[in-house]
């Protein structure tokens, strides 16, 4: 059962071999460790992740389901939280190649495909999600889908959801049912990522990834060349979408498997011991067999090419069929991933437009935490704004000195209760309009 899976876990990597270089010492993934953590802490959160988990089952019982593969665009938001001179280091063209190669590797389109030995090619799943840098923010303002906190801080696996809440010093989430939350950090204790898994039930402002710096971006040289590929990002959005460790996290018992509850016709990657440290194919040639006490089978060995696996970025280069029909399975079926799914925020937003009756436009409504104000020219200056509570009581007022004719006016109201609320126009020619909004 899932539950007796996670139950032992020991998760992570301690550290790779004391003769390997001195950037050994930093851990893979984090994910395993912290649910591990959970579950000690919280039985009843162990029980609903459990039972949250079982029904995604029952799609992931269909047979045939690779004969029409999940065609879908993931809109993808990255945070940026490093103090100024590491922000340099993951410019905006950066993170634009890593969320490219994430589409390339769920595509199966990376060129190091050729590291996969003969006896997996046929095992060799490609999907059809892309993944793109959203371009509607949540207020449906015009976006590049990176936000930039430049903070002098650090965060450690027991703290990395500090990172999704700006009052925590990180940057809070945007909606996740519309949005793939990715935050990048500076991990204080070497760890280089950590996801959620679907049917988590914690609030769903903590669902996303969290990945170091110097394991994010594709060929660049953040001090760690044994991960400077861009896989850890691939390996936390397998764990995003449903993913286990491709040795099932059973500290070495053999028993374990990472397709706890599925079919046993989906399971098709090899079972093995414990997790992959290193490169065992240096050269690419896609010819070296590993084997252990749990796969001694010479003539296949284990899948130390699976990005759910701990070896280096140069190694890993593939998911199977049955990992992409246990993601596509938790995407289409768990209430917290399936909804992305329909989310449009990878497309531009629509051009907005301006009531001429009105001459002013008050968006998005319902809204979250922003509106904007947009004022047609010629613009009347504004003199002030007020927003007034359904009872009459005025919550906030902004004055303007001499009146404002800026024409594009952005409010912070994420501080409001939700409820209905009248925003008020004041101009300088003494006309004032009013707007009913509502906070969701």
């Amino acid at each position: 059962m899932f539950i007796h899976f996670y139950k032992n876990v020991l998760c992570i990597a301690v550290g790779i071999m004391l003769t390997m270089p001195m950037y050994a010492q930093f851990k893979r993934c984090g994910t395993t460790e912290a649910y591990t953590a959970l579950f000690q802490t919280n039985p009843s959160f162990k029980n609903q992740f459990h039972n949250n988990q079982q029904r995604i089952i029952p799609s992931r019982r269909l047979l045939n389901a690779r004969n029409i593969p999940l065609q879908a665009t993931i809109p993808v938001v990255v945070h940026v939280i490093l103090n100024g001179a590491n922000q340099t280091k993951i410019t905006d063209a950066v993170i634009q190649k890593q969320i490219d190669f994430l589409t390339t590797s769920f595509q199966g389109l990376n060129a190091d495909t050729t590291r996969i030995p003969l006896v997996f090619k046929s095992r060799f799943g490609k999907g059809k999600l892309t993944f793109t840098l959203a371009k509607t923010d949540p207020e449906g303002n015009p976006t590049n889908g990176i936000v930039r906190v430049v903070r002098n801080n650090s965060f450690s696996l027991t703290t990395a959801d500090d990172a999704k809440q700006n009052e925590t010093g990180g940057s809070t989430a945007w909606d996740v049912t519309k949005y793939y939350n990715v935050w990048i950090i500076v991990f204080a204790d070497n760890v280089l990522g950590v996801s959620v898994f679907p049917g988590d039930p914690r609030p769903l402002n903590v669902h996303g990834t969290v990945v170091d710096y110097r394991a994010f971006g594709v060929k660049e040289r953040h001090e760690l060349p044994q991960y400077n590929n861009g896989k850890t990002l691939v390996h936390e959005t397998g764990h995003f979408f449903n993913l286990v460790h491709i040795w099932g996290d059973d500290n070495g018992r053999c028993d374990g498997t990472d397709f706890p509850d599925a079919p046993p016709e989906q399971d098709d990657t090899p079972n093995q011991t414990k997790e992959t440290n290193g490169n065992p194919d240096p050269a690419g040639t896609g010819k070296i067999v590993k084997t252990d006490m749990c796969s001694p089978n010479k003539d296949t060995g284990i899948m130390y090419q699976n990005y759910m696996d701990y070896t280096d970025d140069a190694a890993v280069v593939m998911f199977t069929n049955g990992q992409f029909d246990r993601m596509e399975a938790a995407l289409s079926t768990s209430i917290d991933r399936k909804l992305l799914l329909q989310s449009t925020t990878y497309l531009p937003p629509p051009p907005f437009t301006i009531d001429v009756t009105k001459g002013y436009s008050v968006t998005p409504n319902p809204f979250n935490s922003k509106v904007t104000i947009r004022l047609q020219q010629p613009i009347t200056p504004l003199q002030y704004i007020q927003i007034i509570s359904i009872d009459g009581q005025v919550i906030e007022q902004l004055e303007y000195a001499g009146g404002t004719t800026q024409s594009i006016l952005n409010l912070d109201v994420s501080l409001l209760a939700k409820g209905l609320y009248i925003v008020v126009l004041g101009f300088s020619d003494g006309r004032k309009v009013s707007e009913k909004i509502i906070k969701q």
